[in-house]
């Protein structure tokens, strides 16, 4: 099982760097907001999105499970994992939706280094369990029932993507936290030497571990087999490995 205090840490970290927006993070039973806008204002538009494209998140979905994905929706395979052309909109649209505009190429960038986790994560038999992910969600589910503004927050969301609180958990939130899991999962996995040469917490083991896990992220995208789609060389994706996108 992951740590608690990282997994926050990286909730936080992850979710906002690439604007997933789920309202399932909680600090200090406040829902992270760009800037100073309201609830109403940062929320609003991402629903509107997603109601608007109902779709693309169900595609998401899919391309993480890997069910029935055909070349013709694979934009490329990175490892032999597939990125989906709904993935890359579904991920392109929520940035766009919260004034994060970003190219293609960088939404694509963002979904390599996700893709290049996912099978660090495979090789090191690290995906989470459905039982972990229903957990997860079981945890969320509490401060929901616990904390005002979070069910404010999570209503809102659900009323402006036109989505009833069971599918908001069991679709939406499911994304979110497979992929959260997934990160925390490698992360304690990649960065677990640390732990013993540095037994007590404090910002020296931090930075040693984000700066370890930054290394075993640059290196994971170096190396990947990534393979393009030339159906979809319109988009003119370009993969870029002097950095991190995410």
């Amino acid at each position: 099982m992951f740590n608690k205090k990282t997994g926050a840490y990286l909730a936080v970290l992850f979710i906002v760097s690439v604007l997933v927006l789920s309202i399932s993070i909680i600090n200090n039973n406040k829902i992270y907001a760009q800037g100073q806008k309201t609830l109403e204002e940062f929320f609003r538009p991402i629903g509107k999105f997603i109601q608007s494209n109902p779709d693309l998140l169900k595609d998401s979905i899919k391309t993480i499970k890997n069910a029935a994905i055909t070349s013709d929706e694979t934009v490329a395979w990175v490892n032999d994992i597939p990125i989906t052309i709904g993935e890359l909109e579904f991920r392109k649209g929520l940035n766009e939706a919260g004034e994060r505009h970003k190219s293609y190429s960088e939404v694509f960038n963002v979904l390599v280094e996700e893709k290049v986790v996912f099978d660090y994560a495979i090789k090191n038999k690290l995906l989470p369990t459905e039982e972990e992910v229903k957990r997860f969600i079981a945890e969320e589910q509490q401060q929901y029932s616990a904390s005002e503004e979070y069910q404010k927050g999570v209503d809102l969301f659900s009323k402006t993507a036109n989505m009833s609180l069971e599918d908001y958990w069991n679709t939406y939130e499911w994304y979110n936290a497979f992929r959260l899991l997934t990160f925390t999962k490698s992360f304690t996995h990649a960065t677990k030497g640390i732990d013993l040469d540095i037994a007590q917490d404090g910002p020296e083991k931090y930075n040693a571990k984000q700066t370890l896990w930054k290394n075993v992220k640059i290196k994971l995208k170096s190396e990947a087999k990534v393979k393009m789609n030339d159906k979809f060389e319109g988009l003119n994706l370009q993969l870029d490995r002097s950095k991190l996108y995410l």
